[in-house]
């Protein structure tokens, strides 16, 4: 019997090739949510400098007039 016609090593490979696609699936998923962790991280750092800066958020909760 060749591997053509045998249906267990056909179905080994279409295992194989399911598995296979998980993979690269999943691989997508993490480079996306790499890509998301770092515009987060460089959110992150923006904030951290306007915070240091004076002009963040936490600096205008105060209305002028209001100490």
């Amino acid at each position: 019997m060749s591997r053509i016609t045998d249906p267990e090593w056909r179905a080994l490979e279409d295992r194989i090739l399911a598995w296979n696609e998980r993979i690269r699936s999943r691989e997508l998923e993490l480079r996306r949510l790499d890509e998301r962790l770092r515009e987060l991280e460089q959110q992150l750092g923006v904030l951290k400098r306007r915070l240091a800066a004076g002009t963040g958020v936490m600096a205008s909760m105060t209305e002028p007039g209001e100490d």
